[in-house]
């Protein structure tokens, strides 16, 4: 009994509306994504468009809330850096204007607004070649919540995103969708 029986005679266990759920419900896990979860729905006999488009659906999920999360947790750091930045200035205030009146300090100011060398080159990056490629080839290095988390991170708007997730998500799901069958249709199991 081959690997791909073992699959196939497994999810024969599994009612065949549970499938498509389970399929997911692994693209919506790291690492594993829209992409690996098709190759598995379509080894374990689902059809290829139901593989594909419910992998995707399972990743695209995950990811939104990756970012709606993100974004908000995003927003209660900088309004807490903002606070302390505005109880840092009036305690440099104070205490200037005790020691020397007329004498500001903008060194705090000054400390925060410096960038790291890694945070300068990713946002030349970003400027460089935009959140459409970030989108379309994070999926070589990195899970697409990862990549969405760090677009958040450097500030770019939900929407777009989202929008350029989607597309490539849909993108190369599509493509492992088609090589996967393909591969089963040449190995003999389709």
């Amino acid at each position: 009994m081959s690997i791909l029986d073992a699959l196939q005679s497994a999810a024969d266990t599994v009612p065949l509306l549970l499938q498509p759920v389970i399929v997911a419900a692994a693209g919506a896990i790291p690492f594993v994504d829209a992409e690996l979860a098709t190759v598995i729905g379509v080894l374990a006999g689902l059809p290829p468009l139901v593989a594909g488009s419910t992998a995707a659906a399972g990743n695209l999920l995950s990811v939104a809330a990756v970012v709606v999360f993100g974004e908000r947790v995003r927003a209660v750091w900088r309004a807490r850096r903002a606070a302390r930045r505005e109880l840092a200035d009036a305690d440099a205030r104070s205490e200037t204007s005790a020691a020397s009146p007329g004498a500001g300090s903008d060194s705090a100011r000054d400390d925060d607004r410096v960038e790291s060398s890694s945070r300068r080159r990713f946002r030349g990056y970003l400027e460089r070649f935009g959140v459409p490629v970030a989108c379309l080839l994070g999926p070589l290095a990195l899970p697409a919540q990862f990549t969405s988390m760090i677009l958040v991170g450097a500030g770019v708007p939900r929407r777009r995103i989202l929008i350029w997730q989607a597309v490539s998500i849909v993108l190369w799901t599509t493509a492992i969708c088609l090589a996967a069958t393909g591969a089963l249709a040449v190995l003999g199991g389709g």
